[in-house]
Order: structure tokens, then sequence, then C-alpha cells
């Protein structure tokens, strides 16, 4: 008498979404280091419902979203327009690529 193979477990809903959606770094480089860039990457976090990053020995931050490159690149850019209109003073973040 032939077994019937053992039931498939219920799948990860997890791991299926993470290979659905797209992880994009977008890295955000400090510029001018100090008091007023330090209030802006805190707003960014804020802004993007996380905790406050601090860059790395170079200046650099990495931002993880699970969205497309342009979907990161404009939420991340959307995150540095509303923490102040200084911010191309203290932050760059590299042009999206066209």
């Amino acid at each position: 008498m032939s077994r019937l193979p053992a039931a498939l477990p219920p799948p990860d809903w997890r791991s299926l979404r993470s290979a659905l959606v797209p992880l994009t770094a977008i890295v955000v480089h400090v510029t001018r280091p100090g008091r007023r860039a330090d209030e802006l990457l805190a707003a960014v976090a804020k802004h993007l419902g996380r905790g406050t990053q601090i860059p790395d020995e170079q200046g650099y931050v990495r931002i993880l979203l699970e969205q497309s490159e342009d979907a990161a690149w404009q939420r991340v850019h959307n995150a540095l327009d509303a923490a102040g209109d200084d911010w191309h003073e203290h932050l760059h973040v590299n042009p999206r690529r066209g």
C-alpha cells in the first residue's frame, strides 16, 4: 500500500512577502556634520517610522525600504523635504537614476 505524501506546511507569508517586495537601500551622506544634520536625520527617521540611524565613519546612513527604487527614493526625498528646506546644506542623496 502506498503512502500519501505529507501535507505541505502552511506558507511563511513573511518570506513570501520578502520575495515579492524589493528591498532598496537609499544612502544619505552627511556632508556637514553637526547638530542640524543630526536633527534632519532624526526628522527623516520619524517621518519614515523608524529609529534614528547614526552615520558610519565616512558619514553615510543607509536607509532600507521595502519598496521599488523609485518609490523608496521619492519617500526619502519627501521625508527630507518635510524635515526642512535646508537639508541640502547638510545632507546629500544621489539623484534618482533616469
